[in-house]
């Protein structure tokens, strides 16, 4: 996904990494990211957002939020989430719901930083006057091993 929101052109591309991070910064090796480590990844990814947030550069106008299991998303996908990112927040609509990958402006990253838990920006993001773009590819996500064949079966690559 870093390759891709580098591709998209989306800026600084800030990876929080949590659980396996040995092995993830090892095949980010060579990518322009900056690393950002989440010591407080097992309590959700609230924690790895807020993380995120505060690694971010005082200069940052926006946060784009990406997970790194939708693997259907594609440079283009993230270039059509940052072309209509203003003033207040642009989710992401599928599966008849909002979600990541989000665009936050700055304005949003103090609520941000002190996100914690599983749900993550959810109930920010439901609470508030948000812009959405469809993003029907954002719904294939792996969330389990089993979800691994059936997506290579569609194309999906692990270093892509």
């Amino acid at each position: 996904m870093a390759g891709r929101s580098i591709s998209a052109g989306a800026g600084l591309c800030i990876v929080v990494l949590g659980a396996e991070r040995g092995r993830i910064s090892q095949a980010l090796r060579g990518l322009p990211v900056r690393l950002a480590v989440n010591r407080r990844w097992q309590s959700g990814q609230g924690s790895s957002i807020a993380r995120g947030i505060r690694a971010l550069p005082r200069s940052a106008s926006h946060a784009l939020v990406l997970a790194v299991d939708q693997w259907r998303i594609e440079a283009r996908t993230i270039r059509r989430l940052l072309s209509v990112a203003r003033d207040r927040p642009v989710a992401s609509r599928y599966s008849g719901r909002m979600g990541i990958p989000v665009v936050f402006p700055r304005s949003w990253f103090a609520r941000l930083t002190a996100l914690s838990g599983e749900r993550g920006a959810q109930a920010l993001l439901n609470a508030a006057a948000v812009r959405t773009c469809d993003l029907p590819e954002a719904a294939s996500d792996l969330d389990v091993a089993a979800d691994i064949a059936p997506a290579r079966r569609r194309g999906w690559n692990s270093r892509a």
